[in-house]
């Protein structure tokens, strides 16, 4: 037997670890990690984070819906609870699920609600919920919102939906009225705010050296618009927050120690403060950033965390948890309080309405793209594919331009540029990359006096000086993903006047005397 609890309740091993196992969401990923069969019916999870991306290669695989099915169906045969999935699908649930259609990401989604797409946002969202409930998902690990104000963020970018908080949040609750529509739950996330790091929590803990001031004005303006205790309507699909792996010792109090471990930040300020009474999500704990701290999975729960998202061993998280259980290190009151909120989550999931109108997705992703103040007036036979910053997607990108009816199947002119980031900061384009697109933009200008950019990456980093010259033709497409590739083939081929995409965020450094303001 083993002593927990307030009046030092016991209770027994059995019903310890089937606490232990509703906190823990073990990772399940095809071709990759999952727990075992005995690891199942020993801590059975209330919760499981699906992934349908390889490690290795990042490409999305086969089999991840039918591979979820079979864990129900296991959890059926053995009178396990049912597990709920959640999934990161940020860009549509085709991000994990090959079968489902990939859609713009965030930050393009933004430029055509700037654009006038007046119900992108919502769309998005709904066909997203749609395709996520199909295959078995019920919690969509989004929206972002972090607001990017970090230009070279190397990890948020074009995942969030602006560089302004009252933008972000608008479009945010906008994107979640959709996801309700559709029939699933959301997760704010990356709390506090990682819009503002030059490091990658994936990899390391990164730094936030703001003031409380600084994060109220900024970072935790979205959250109080949309779950605060004086935000308007809370929206019916948000579930859940996640808590970022973050060194803020604004909101900790204790350089070093990561936000999602620290009760200041999750209970003090996200529960107390901020007055959110449901699930709160670890972001990965196999991620670097807690990669040299021990005990994380025990903190997080002592911190106010709810469900410990993908540790880098299930069997060992719920070994710790035991142990902190049975040493009087953590409370079993504190598992038993977390397991109820994630049941509730499980059981909160909303009802789908009835779809009122096709979301047609070519025409999303046509209203993302952003035609600079040059303008587009190049043929489409006039393409050269400058393999910059990532050969493949530009090379399939050339495929389906030279496929289009309207472009000639012969050797072509040099009159555009086409460099490739990875949506993310400057992921993709080095400083020798740079050099070389600006060297080759101002030879042909110099030439021909006309010369034509495709930008596959996030505009806060164009490079200076090019937005607004009136002599470059510009398109920014966002990100080198599916739909925005197929977009711009489209627009070289029958032209661009489906893209009404505005700049969702501040100008990126632009010529002089050309301005193009945000729309918010």
């Amino acid at each position: 037997m083993v002593g927990a609890g307030v009046g030092s309740a016991v209770i027994g091993a059995r019903e310890l670890e089937c606490l232990v196992g509703a906190v823990i969401a073990p990772e399940w990923r095809v071709g990759g990690p999952r727990p075992s069969p005995a690891y199942l019916r020993r801590f059975p999870p209330l919760w499981v984070i699906a992934f349908g991306r390889s490690l290795e290669t990042r490409a999305t695989q086969d089999g991840l819906a039918r591979e979820l099915a079979e864990l129900r169906a296991f959890a059926a045969r053995e009178a396990l609870p049912r597990p709920a999935v959640c999934c990161d699908l940020e860009e549509g649930a085709g991000l994990h699920f090959p079968e489902a259609p990939r859609l713009p990401p965030a930050l393009a989604l933004a430029a055509a609600d700037a654009g006038g797409h007046a119900r992108a946002l919502e769309q998005a969202g709904e066909r997203t919920a749609r395709d996520a409930r199909a295959l078995g998902v019920e919690l969509v690990l989004a929206p972002v919102v972090d607001v990017n104000t970090r230009r070279d963020n190397p990890i948020i970018a074009t995942r969030s939906f602006g560089d302004e908080p009252h933008a972000v949040a608008r479009r945010a609750r906008a994107w979640l009225e959709g996801l309700a529509r559709g029939g699933a739950l959301g997760c704010l996330k990356h709390f506090p705010g990682h819009g503002d790091t030059e490091q990658d929590s994936h990899t390391v803990l990164p730094l936030v050296a703001k003031s409380r001031a600084e994060f109220d004005a900024v970072e935790l303006a979205p959250y109080r618009a949309l779950l605060g205790p004086h935000a308007a309507a809370r929206p019916r699909a948000l579930g859940a927050v996640m808590v970022a792996h973050l060194d803020a010792p604004a909101l900790t109090s204790a350089s070093g120690e990561p936000t999602s471990l620290s009760r200041r930040a999750v209970g003090e300020l996200l529960r107390d403060e901020l007055g959110w009474d449901g699930a709160v999500l670890t972001d990965g704990l196999a991620m670097g950033a807690l990669a040299r701290l021990d005990d994380v999975h025990a903190r997080a729960l002592r911190a106010g965390c709810d469900l410990l998202l993908g540790p880098a061993s299930a069997e060992r998280a719920a070994a710790e948890l035991c142990a902190a259980v049975r040493a009087g290190a953590l409370d079993a009151d504190t598992l038993a309080a977390a397991g109820a909120r994630l049941r509730q989550l499980a059981a909160a999931v909303p009802t789908a309405a009835p779809p009122d109108a096709a979301l047609e997705l070519e025409a999303l992703a046509d209203a993302s793209l952003v035609v600079g103040p040059g303008g587009w007036a190049l043929g489409p036979a006039a393409l050269e594919v400058v393999h910059g910053a990532g050969a493949d997607p530009v090379q399939r990108l050339e495929l389906l331009v030279r496929a289009a009816p309207a472009v000639q199947p012969r050797a072509t002119a040099f009159a555009a540029a086409c460099v490739v980031g990875m949506g993310r900061g400057r992921a993709g384009l080095d400083r020798d990359v740079e050099r070389d697109l600006l060297a080759r933009i101002e030879r042909e200008l110099a030439r021909r006096g006309r010369a034509g950019l495709l930008w596959f990456g996030s505009p806060q980093v164009l490079p200076a000086g090019l937005w607004g010259r009136p002599e470059l033709a510009l398109v920014v497409a966002h990100a080198p993903s599916p739909p925005q590739q197929l977009a711009v083939a489209r627009g070289l081929a029958i032209g661009f006047a489906g893209a009404r995409g505005r700049l969702p965020v501040a100008q990126p450094g632009g010529f002089a005397g050309c301005s193009s303001p945000r729309a918010s």
